[in-house]
């Protein structure tokens, strides 16, 4: 039983559905949230900087690394350029909602591109290809974005509040560490991405000594091409294989 229809397919079904499929995820969303408002206005950023930054961006991942290179004296052209790298799988995301979303208008697609998460996008595509005859596809997209959105910007101004309490003779750079090792537990799905992760974290060892910060640009870059190219050849391996 599909439970769809009209009722199922309007615009505030589909927002709903969209917000109870993102909210098991919703507690994972609070702890780093939290370390994102602290970590960043230990790096030096007011409270107003981190907020704005967490509105405007709405990525954990961009606004650690971002703090992070700021703290370190990073060119602001550096640190444009690695966030953008860091942005470049939202094209791929992007790319994949396409079929289902490219009719909308730009205000819609705009709407949900400013939303999308890595969690959005999963959910969408499971939720899309098991029910293609659903309308209002943009509503749940929305919905999972919305829920996130909230909860992160919640997260991140309780981190804040206590990063504000901190001592700055109490040094939290150790934070950045344990929370892309953390990370690396959800992210760490198949193989290419374990070939992508240990060539990414060898490059960054190898290009640590590299002047602006430019290691972590080449890391991310030589990550992305081995799991691509992992992926590449697990594909042609199966086809042979059949």
């Amino acid at each position: 039983m599909t439970g769809a229809g009209p009722a199922a397919d309007d615009a505030r079904a589909r927002l709903l559905a969209g917000v109870h499929a993102q909210a098991p995820a919703l507690v994972g969303i609070v702890p780093f949230g939290l370390v994102t408002g602290i970590t960043s206005t230990a790096a030096g950023l007011t409270p107003f900087e981190t907020l704005a930054m967490s509105v405007v961006c709405f990525s954990g991942i961009v606004q650690i690394v971002a703090a992070q290179m700021y703290a370190a004296g990073a060119p602001l052209a550096v640190i444009l350029a690695t966030t953008a790298v860091l942005g470049l799988r939202l094209v791929i995301y992007s790319a994949g909602l396409a079929p289902w979303l490219g009719h909308l208008a730009l205000r819609w697609k705009l709407a949900v591109a400013y939303v999308l998460t890595d969690h959005a996008y999963a959910l969408s595509i499971v939720d899309f290809t098991n029910h293609p005859d659903r309308g209002n596809k943009h509503w749940f997209v929305l919905g999972t974005g919305v829920a996130s959105w909230a909860t992160w910007q919640v997260a991140v101004a309780i981190g804040v509040f206590v990063g504000v309490q901190v001592p700055a003779a109490w040094s939290l750079d150790f934070t950045f560490a344990l929370t892309f090792l953390a990370l690396l537990v959800f992210v760490l799905a198949d193989r290419a991405s374990v070939v992508a992760a240990v060539v990414g974290g060898g490059a960054a060892l190898a290009a640590y000594a590299l002047p602006l910060k430019l290691g972590l640009i080449t890391a991310t870059l030589a990550g992305i091409a081995a799991g691509v190219t992992w992926h590449a050849l697990e594909r042609t391996w199966s086809g042979r294989s059949s």
